[in-house]
């Protein structure tokens, strides 16, 4: 191919000769190659002048191409350029491009609009697309919206004067643009001379200035960081080192490299210069390595010493870019000779190029929408701190690898952002305290309004006075300076019912025909009535019903402190479905009674259901599993909700203290008495003559009843303990009798007996024959009893454990209900032999609509939800189909068919399991499989893909067929990635299906596959050579596509686990929004 060389009197010396060497080693170094490049150069060579319209190097390129031009056939014999390199001649030179078809490599210099234009491929790394889209990125990243610009044009060595009089700065001017497109503001740009940069007075003056204007700054003053000391300290002496501001800089190329300002001739480090450098960012263009710039000088024998080797390595670039692009193009059309024989292969080549990539000579090599080369620069940190006294990289830019591809969305790819940051060191002293944009008032305050200011004072100060109004009164009700405490029952308002034989009947429900008496009538029959039901007398009030009394011999005059208050204000204000409802206090202190009442719970208590024979609940019928799982569960509820609430704990939990109401729902009662009741008991204010008041208190096995919250929560741990003991072996722990320990003369010892409750080991010894209790629970048993109270498991973690053993489908009452009917029928056996069919058929119906339907487009079917069509963005499709299979069954009977095709589906639908992929549809030998729906993939829908069909060949390579075991199964399998849209067809057979591009070409990659061969798109392999280099691709190369045209495609081979990828920063595959 025929290309154009412009270039100024700069490089005139050796530059021929440098062209024709390497273009030489190129191609014949690269046996892939097809083209090469035959240069054409003139015999003027222009000069780069600061004057407005100079165009010598323009004129140039447009007399290379009318002088090689075949005027019989009108077509040009040079199509392509390479400069020139001036800004002034670039500026004509792309109007004449555009005008020509021509396709122009730009290699050293800006032309104005560069970022937006496409009519000249920029291929420096340093040009100011590629400077603004790295700075872009990093404020993006650190969410900064609002910055400063320092420019210093004498100290972009490209330049060097060579501006046009009385114009931008060409590289500012694309800087400028690009960061305006992205909605950056930059709020000041300043132009400093080179000489005003190592001026420190003036860096002092100025950056007082701009102080007060912004907060992030970007000085841009060449290649080496000596460039920004004087900077540095004036940024010092104005007090911009803190986390208030954040500077950014640039280390550009620099041959050769100069040393850091704060390492010495010795190579040691001067603290004091890296001081003035901390918490700088640095954003560093270091795609050309020493070591292979020292190559490249000596294989093309350079004599360069300073940064215009930059120049001699980008032509070197552009040469191989060329030749390689020119290449791919080539087989990108179909090996279309006549294309490339004609004027029109540049716009082609063009056209190509955009969002296009190769791996170039020093690295990959990127083209964005514009044909603008993007370069990711290094970002670091300056730091100096007592772990990090110099660099310290924390941010990866990275290529948006959707952005470069060939088959990208161009509507998607023209505002697609070509670099994306990651933060890869979380712990950079940097990152501890970014400074924000703009302060939230703005610069001078503006953006607060002080009106609203002082109406959110005024209305603090009237919350607050609202509020400590509000507290004042609570405070009264609740220390009882008020009467109205919803807690305290007037004694003339509670009866007590007389008749004992009357109260509980045999079914442990409460008789209604009793006779009612007095609160006044004399307390020792009440003390006797309470003796007959052990626990407490049964009552009425005045519009509550009936309830539960606990009376008490008052020996002083009941005087209730602030934390009495406290408690019996929450407790009366407390309601929860498990705890049995505290109505109040009724106290007369002229007849020196007092008791607690409890809503009435008319099943009775789990203590007389457990053993009591004579109140059994049901007399013929145990309690069971199902009592026991419901029981255990509504007991942890209730403890759940004391222990998260300000009750903290309950303190006195006994199986006597478990009532059962008439809705067979376990509700714990005597919630905090118990440790109200011992201080009173201490302080000698009330007596109590019931021999069964032990019960309530021995399963906590504690010395004292006032102890922290944390260990009182820790003893109901261990009363929750005792009672799951009880429950499960229908026994107590320790048989003691109601008088042990009592003397005659003892008229306190019904409330706490001290030598009954000795005898409560601290723990109890598990009987041996428990085989039908679940270890869980033994382990659970073992965990309550702990000597090391700190180490038993809280209700929550109890619930897990009772939960997940104690199984109890439906409600207790539906358990209820199938006791009562065994003893009647045999309906139980036949209802749970029914209701298993009816669950398995369901199961088995369910199964098979998610084997037809995803679980998601299932859930809604059953819930009659509305199926609309859902487009997926990144899906990967797969389709498989055996050879010869009707030639195969044309010879064997049908049953034979049926049982290979069987054999099939089983381990294909395993396979598709494994490897988390959907099966869409089968017909006959042919599978449909997707990846990335329903279920969003990103990146994984290929390789999950990828490694099924792997699969799915090796298992076919060993398969033999039933009846033929000599027959040998060969499969064609081909894949696509891509977007896909789905949807559900029908409604009496719904059938969920995909449609898309994607889909078609898929089924295209099978049916003009190859036996035993794993077809698959550019795309696909795009996505596994870029993320998954693990697997072995070969390319097939072109192939013709009935109504698509001609498709690049590759083989998969297999995997090399030794080239899996450990260097990538995860992804979140389920993020498909960014």
């Amino acid at each position: 191919m025929n290309v154009g060389v412009i270039y100024d009197d700069k490089w005139a010396n050796n530059i021929k000769t440098f062209l024709s060497t390497v273009i030489n080693n190129i191609y014949n170094e690269n046996s892939s190659l097809i083209f090469t490049i035959n240069p054409i150069f003139s015999s003027k060579i222009p000069q780069c002048k600061n004057i407005i319209g100079s165009g010598e190097g323009a004129y140039i390129l447009s007399q290379i191409y009318y002088s090689n031009q075949n005027k019989n056939s009108n077509i040009g014999g040079v199509e392509t350029f390479i400069g020139p390199t001036c800004s002034s001649d670039l500026r004509i030179a792309s109007r004449i491009s555009k005008q020509l078809n021509l396709l122009e490599f730009n290699i050293w210099n800006e032309y104005v609009n560069e970022a937006f234009d496409n009519e000249i491929v920029q291929m420096s790394t340093e040009s100011g697309t590629n400077i603004a889209l790295n700075l872009y990125t990093v404020l993006t990243r650190l969410n900064w919206k609002q910055v400063a610009l320092l420019y210093c044009s004498e100290c972009m060595f490209k330049f060097n004067g060579n501006i046009l009089v009385n114009e931008e700065d060409l590289t500012l001017q694309t800087i400028m643009n690009v960061l305006k497109a992205n909605y950056i503001i930059v709020t000041e740009c300043i132009v400093v001379k080179k000489q005003d940069m190592n001026n420190s007075i003036y860096m002092k003056k100025l950056l007082q200035e701009l102080k007060t204007k912004t907060r992030i700054i970007v000085p841009i003053f060449g290649a080496s960081l000596n460039n920004y000391k004087a900077y540095m300290e004036a940024a010092k002496e104005n007090d911009m080192k803190t986390n208030k501001y954040m500077t950014i800089i640039f280390k550009f190329f620099e041959f050769p490299k100069s040393p850091e300002p704060w390492i010495t001739t010795n190579g040691s480090i001067n603290e004091d210069i890296l001081k003035l450098y901390d918490r700088t960012i640095v954003l560093k263009n270091d795609y050309y390595l020493e070591e292979q710039i020292n190559a490249f000088e000596k294989k093309y024998s350079l004599q360069v010493t300073d940064n215009s080797i930059l120049f001699y390595l980008q032509l070197y670039e552009t040469i191989f870019t060329f030749m390689f692009m020119i290449t791919k193009a080539y087989a990108h059309s179909s090996n279309n000779i006549s294309l490339f024989s004609s004027s029109e292969y540049s716009s082609y080549l063009m056209e190509y190029i955009r969002n296009n990539k190769i791996d170039g000579p020093y690295g990959p090599i990127y083209f964005d929408n514009s044909n603008q080369r993007v370069a990711p620069y290094k970002i670091e940190a300056i730091e100096y701190s007592t772990t990090v006294k110099g660099y310290n990289k924390f941010i990866d830019i990275n290529i948006n690898e959707i952005c470069i591809s060939e088959d990208v969305d161009p509507s998607y790819s023209k505002n697609c952002p070509a670099l994306i940051a990651y933060i890869t060191n979380t712990d950079a002293h940097i990152l501890e305290d970014l400074p924000q944009d703009m302060p939230s008032c703005g610069f001078d305050g503006e953006l607060c309004d002080q009106t609203g200011t002082i109406i959110i004072i005024v209305a603090v100060i009237i919350t607050v006075i609202l509020v400590t109004l509000i507290f004042i009164f609570v405070r009264r009700m609740r220390t009882g300076e008020t009467a109205n405490m919803p807690w305290a029952i007037e004694p003339e308002d509670l009866e007590i019912f007389e008749d004992n034989s009357h109260l509980i009947g045999s079914s442990g429900g409460f008789q209604s025909n009793v006779s009612i008496h007095s609160m006044h009538q004399q307390f020792g029959s009440k003390v006797k009535m309470r003796e007959l039901l052990r626990n407490c007398l049964v009552g009425k009030i005045k519009g509550t019903g009936t309830v539960f009394v606990e009376p008490y011999q008052l020996k002083e005059k009941m005087v209730y402190d602030k934390q009495d208050m406290q408690l019996l204000f929450t407790l009366r204000q407390t309601i929860h479905d498990n705890i049995n409802p505290f109505i109040g206090i009724c106290m007369d202190n002229k007849r020196n009674e007092f008791s607690f009442i409890w809503q009435c719970a008319l099943r009775g208590n789990l203590s007389s259901m457990l053993f009591s024979q004579q109140d059994k609940i049901i007399r013929d019928v145990d309690i069971g599993k199902d009592f026991t799982g419901a029981f255990v569960r509504d007991i942890l509820k209730a403890l759940d909700y004391i222990h998260s609430s300000s009750l903290q704990y309950h303190g006195g939990l006994t199986p006597s203290n478990c009532w059962i109401d008439s809705h067979w729902i376990l509700k714990i009662g005597g919630c905090c008495t118990a440790r109200m009741l011992f201080k009173w008991k201490s302080h000698g204010i009330l007596a109590e003559l019931r021999k069964a008041i032990r019960n309530n208190m021995h399963t906590n096995k504690i010395e004292k009843l006032e102890f922290s919250n944390a260990d009182g929560q820790k003893q109901d741990i261990y009363s929750f303990g005792i009672i799951l003991y009880e429950m499960l072996f229908k026994k107590k722990v320790v048989e003691i009798d109601d008088s042990y320990g009592m003397q005659n003369n003892d008229e306190d010892f019904g409330i706490f007996n001290t030598q009954a409750e000795a005898l409560i080991p601290l723990y109890p010894t598990i009987p041996e024959n428990h085989d039908d209790v679940h270890p869980d629970l033994i382990s659970l048993m073992h965990k309550c009893y702990n000597g090391n109270a700190s180490l038993r498991p809280d209700s929550n973690m109890a619930r897990k454990i009772t939960d997940a053993t104690l199984k109890m489908p439906g409600s207790l009452v539906d358990q209820m209900i199938k006791n009562l009917e065994q003893y009647t029928n045999n309906l139980e056996n036949l209802i749970e032999e029914r209701t298993g069919e009816l669950e398995r058929e369901q199961k088995r119906a369910e199964q098979i609509l998610l084997d037809l339907i995803p679980k998601s487009v299932a859930d809604d079917i059953k819930l009659g939800r509305k199926i609309e069509a859902k487009t997926y963005k990144y899906c990967t499709i797969m389709n498989s189909d055996i050879v010869g299979f009707t030639s195969l069954c044309s010879g064997i009977l049908p049953m034979e068919v049926v049982n290979l095709l069987s054999g099939l589906a089983k381990n294909f639908d395993r396979i598709i399991t494994d490897n988390k992929c959907f099966k869409i549809e089968t017909i006959g030998d042919a599978y449909v499989v997707s990846c990335g729906l329903p279920e969003p993939s990103r990146y994984n829908n290929v390789k999950n893909i990828a490694n099924m069909t792997l699969q799915m060949r090796e298992f076919l390579l060993s398969y033999k067929v039933p009846h033929r075991p000599e027959k040998h199964l060969q499969c064609r399998f081909g894949f696509n990635s891509g977007p896909v849209f789905s949807g559900v067809i029908g409604l009496k057979a719904p059938r969920f299906c995909v449609f898309g591009q994607t889909a078609s070409i898929a089924s295209k990659m099978e049916q003009n596959g190859v036996p035993d061969h794993i077809q698959m798109t550019l795309r696909s392999y795009q996505l596994l050579e870029g993320k998954f280099p693990e697997f072995i691709c070969v390319p097939r190369g072109g192939i013709r596509i009935e109504g698509i045209g001609t498709l690049l495609t590759y083989f998969l081979e297999g995997k090399d686990l030794s080239k899996i990828r450990t260097d990538l920063v995860p992804w979140d595959d389920t993020d498909i929004d960014n």
